[in-house]
């Protein structure tokens, strides 16, 4: 019987400790998520480090050209930061400068154009004046016009055309 008891008491203690296993404390949960999120957090630190590192090599080999202190970056940042800002303001300046030549040409390049279009209008004017003559001279030489008429139309043409 002490056996049989013994067994009994066993199986109770082995199903209260499995059913106690299988249920987990809350603050064992806590702990849990807690050290899952540390890790998390350790995982981007240390790749914001290494991003910082690149950072470091990059103003040390291409910009500042010797060691510095890794936390002197920030101000290594704000230095280069006021230059590059201080040189955009010059360039603006110039650009300014510039746009205002670059207007001021466009401007005089269209009344150049005027002009000359005024002066090829004038030539061809000329021309056709003229051609239109010659063919008056043909006319009167061809004794189609008297010279009568011709004076006529040759005043004519000359009022027309001035």
């Amino acid at each position: 019987m002490k056996k049989c008891l013994f067994l009994f008491l066993m199986l109770a203690v082995s199903a209260a400790y499995g059913a106690k296993k299988d249920k987990k404390d809350p603050k064992d949960l806590i702990i849990d998520s807690l050290t899952t999120a540390t890790k998390t957090l350790q995982n981007k630190l240390d790749s914001a480090n290494g991003e910082l590192d690149k950072v470091y090599l990059v103003l040390k080999e291409r910009i500042v050209k010797r060691d510095f202190n890794h936390s002197q970056i920030p101000h290594v940042i704000d230095s280069i930061a006021t230059e590059i800002d201080s040189s955009m303001t010059g360039m603006r300046s110039n650009t300014t400068t510039l746009m205002d030549s670059l207007t001021t040409l466009k401007k005089e390049n269209e009344k150049m154009k005027g002009t000359l279009n005024g002066i090829l209008n004038d030539e061809s004017s000329k021309s056709r004046l003229v051609y239109e003559l010659k063919q008056l001279k043909e006319l009167l030489d061809a004794k189609i016009l008297t010279p009568a008429e011709f004076d006529v139309k040759k005043t004519r043409l000359l009022e027309k055309w001035q």
